[in-house]
């Protein structure tokens, strides 16, 4: 694992969820995940949460790090009033550097999940965006951060991806391939928003050999970031259950298991390293 101990010094983990979690037990908290992070090398880690902004957290974390940065981000989720531009203004004054659509909350989730109530759409009868989807895309630009899809149905990540590209705002589609939760999708419909414009984030979650979430073969997903491009791409863990390795080892293990699939060094340092850097704006 040699070549993994290398690359994953200065990798980016854009997807670390960490405690306290109000919905579910984590294996990690805040600064037990940042201290891992540093303890390895990696570059930067994007602290997540569902149920609240994890900003002003990153920012105290970061006092504990010397070489580590760590970045907080908000869902436009229930527990923070759903597409609330306030709440995504005040969590980008205060350390969020990604902003994801509804997850839990999506109308996905709350038929897959069969969670109660309805979900948050984001598209009116006419199929365009929300006026509050509008103005978070406008936040977002002017705090030069960066928009993921969350987990809500290809149509309405088609449109947030077109819409942030016209405002040039840079986007993520988070976790492709992953059909546990979020919409159904296959490759095709991965490539077709890298087309559009958006970064494609694969997650060692859905991946790992033996997971409790796992829905691909490393292989399978070794192939699809190359038909993907590596170049519009990368690689977050989206690590932090109880029953998966922390977060940061997770990050090792990913590009570990992504070389022994094949995937050229070069192509894992772009996704993992320089791809996350230039989103975060470090590079």
């Amino acid at each position: 694992m040699a070549a993994a101990d290398d690359l994953v010094v200065g990798a980016i983990d854009m997807h670390c969820h960490h405690g306290p979690d109000p919905h579910r037990v984590r294996s990690v908290d805040a600064a037990e995940a940042v201290a891992e992070a540093e303890a390895l090398g990696l570059g930067a880690v994007v602290l997540k949460s569902h149920a609240y902004p994890t900003g002003p957290v990153a920012m105290l974390m970061q006092k504990t790090v010397q070489r580590l940065r760590v970045f907080g981000g908000i869902c436009c989720d229930f527990e923070v009033g759903g597409l609330n531009p306030a709440a995504v203004e005040v969590a980008l004054r205060t350390g969020a550097r990604v902003v994801w659509m509804p997850t839990f909350s999506s109308t996905v989730d709350r038929r897959k999940l069969q969670l109660p109530g309805p979900g948050i759409a984001l598209l009116d009868d006419a199929g365009r965006l929300l006026p509050g989807v509008e103005e978070i895309l406008r936040l977002v630009r002017d705090h030069d951060a960066v928009v993921a899809t969350g987990h809500v149905d290809l149509a309405e990540q088609h449109a947030v991806v077109g819409a942030a590209r016209a405002l040039g705002v840079r986007s993520v589609m988070t976790h492709a391939l992953e059909t546990l939760v979020g919409p159904d999708h296959t490759l095709a419909d991965v490539v077709e928003l890298a087309d559009r414009g958006a970064m494609v984030e694969f997650t060692y979650l859905t991946c790992i050999p033996g997971g409790f979430a796992a829905t691909e073969h490393p292989a399978v997903f070794a192939r699809a970031m190359m038909a993907v491009g590596p170049e519009r791409a990368i690689m977050s863990t989206d690590f932090g259950q109880d029953r998966s390795p922390h977060p940061a080892e997770g990050m090792r293990l990913f590009i570990d298991e992504m070389l022994r699939a094949g995937v050229p060094a070069a192509a894992v340092d772009l996704m993992a390293r320089r791809n996350p850097a230039r989103l975060l704006g470090l590079a």
